[in-house]
């Protein structure tokens, strides 16, 4: 089941959006309606939805922003671009951010079943290509990542968006198989590489912190010496080559 979020300023518009794009058809059977870009961006990290379909103004804001912010969080999901503009410059800025499809309003219901009967196929080989692997390769392809992206912002909402995963399942995958969360696995990480940089480099605390991605010195400082016995300094010296 697919999950979609549709967005504009207008409820009649929103009503002519869900009764010309045939969702319900596809799989698609959790639907949220939002008036306003922020409303749409908290609901996007709620609920990690495979599609967005939103107006190119939205208020004084811009669906295109919406995308661009989603883009700038790791965000991949498929955007559909409303517009009732023929200028290029919206279409290309939309190709650019990796939109699914740029569409003219009026909102053409052959097109639009067009649209979705494509976003289906792609989302349902995107989800059928990943169930073919086995659980394991499953856990390690996430693994893989997390090992490579450890210092960025990784979350719930990040890795079920990236791999189609259910948060729950994800959640129940760390559990079951290394017996911690995703929290506490991120940050052993993040420690590991702490330490190597006190050990190996003059570089301050605070700065190894945030280059290893916790955004809270202190923090770190804390789930550094719950780990190793010793605070970071002392580690430093005791260690250092």
């Amino acid at each position: 089941m697919f999950c979609a979020v549709i967005v504009d300023d207008d409820r009649w518009i929103l009503e002519d959006i869900k009764a010309s794009f045939p969702l319900d058809e596809f799989r698609f059977k959790s639907i949220y309606e939002c008036t306003d870009i922020d409303e749409a961006y908290k609901k996007i990290h709620e609920y990690s939805p495979e599609l967005v379909i939103t107006d190119i103004r939205i208020g004084n804001s811009s669906g295109l922003d919406l995308m661009q912010r989603c883009r700038n969080d790791r965000i991949r999901t498929q955007f559909i671009i409303l517009s009732g503009y023929g200028e290029f410059e919206y279409a290309r800025q939309a190709i650019a951010l990796g939109a699914f499809y740029y569409m003219l309003k009026p909102i053409d219901e052959n097109e639009a079943y067009g649209v979705i009967k494509d976003l289906f196929k792609l989302l349902t080989q995107a989800s059928d290509g990943f169930i073919q692997l086995n659980n394991q390769d499953k856990f390690q392809c996430l693994l893989d990542y997390i090992e490579e992206n450890y210092a960025e912002n990784i979350t719930l909402s990040d890795l079920s968006a990236r791999w189609f995963f259910n948060r729950t399942y994800i959640c129940d995958l760390f559990q079951k198989r290394l017996g911690v969360t995703l929290t506490q696995y991120v940050n052993d990480i993040r420690i590991k590489n702490a330490a190597w940089l006190l050990t190996n480099t003059n570089k301050d605390i605070t700065h190894i912190a945030y280059k290893v991605g916790f955004s809270d010195a202190r923090y770190f400082s804390r789930i550094f010496k719950k780990k190793y016995g010793m605070t970071c300094l002392e580690y430093r010296k005791m260690y250092s080559k």
